[in-house]
C-alpha cells in the first residue's frame, strides 16, 4: 500500500506525485491523505510494506508526523521538502526517512528511487518468506510466528539469529 499526504501549499505537486505513483504501481492501492491525523490513524492499520510520500511546506507539519503515534516501521517514508532549510532537514531526520527529496529535483528521478525502495521491500519480504518455509518443516507453529515477524519487524528483523531471539 502507499499513501500520500501534501499540505494545501504544494496540492499541484502532490497531486502530480500522486498520479505518478498510482501509474508507477498501478496493482497497488495508492491512498490520499488530507490531514496529519487522519494519515496517522489510516496507518496504524497497515500490515503491510509500502511508502509513504510526504510533501509539506513547514517545520510545525513535521515535528506533527514525528510525535507519537509515529508511522509503522514498515513502511519506506520518503518526504520532500521546498528547500534546504537546515532545520527542516533536522526535523525530517526524525522521521527516519528511507529517502530526503527536494522539490527542486526531477520527480521522475524521485520515482526512480521509490521503484528501488519497493523492490528492497519485495526483496526482504520474500526472504522472510523463505525463512518462514524452511523453518515450517521443522516445527508446526513457526509458520505464523515469522508471518507475525515479517509484519511487525520487517524493518528490524536483519538475520536468523534476531528472529529466534524475538521468540
Amino acid at each position: 500500500m502507499n499513501s500520500v499526504f501534501f499540505t494545501p501549499k504544494y496540492e499541484a505537486h502532490g497531486n502530480k506525485i500522486l498520479g505518478l505513483v498510482q501509474a508507477r504501481f498501478p496493482e497497488e492501492s495508492t491512498r490520499l491523505f488530507h490531514t496529519i491525523p487522519a494519515l496517522k490513524a489510516g496507518l496504524k492499520r497497515v500490515h503491510s510494506t509500502g511508502v509513504v510520500i510526504i510533501i509539506v511546506d513547514g517545520e510545525d507539519d513535521l515535528v506533527e508526523l514525528a510525535l507519537k503515534p509515529g508511522i509503522p516501521q514498515n513502511l519506506a517514508v520518503v518526504v520532500v521538502l521546498p528547500d534546504r532549510n537546515e532545520e527542516f532537514l533536522r526535523v525530517a531526520s526524525a522521521l527516519s526517512p528511507a529517502l530526503i527529496w527536494f522539490d527542486d529535483n526531477s520527480v521522475d528521478d524521485l520515482m526512480t528511487i521509490i521503484s528501488r525502495i519497493k523492490l528492497e521491500q519485495n526483496i526482504h519480504r520474500e526472504e522472510l518468506q523463505n525463512l518462514e518455509l524452511s523453518w515450517s518443516d521443522d516445527s508446526p507453529h513457526s509458520t505464523s510466528f515469522f508471518w507475525y515477524s515479517m509484519k511487525s519487524y520487517s524493518r528490524r528483523i536483519q538475520s536468523l539469529p534476531e528472529i529466534a531471539y524475538y521468540a
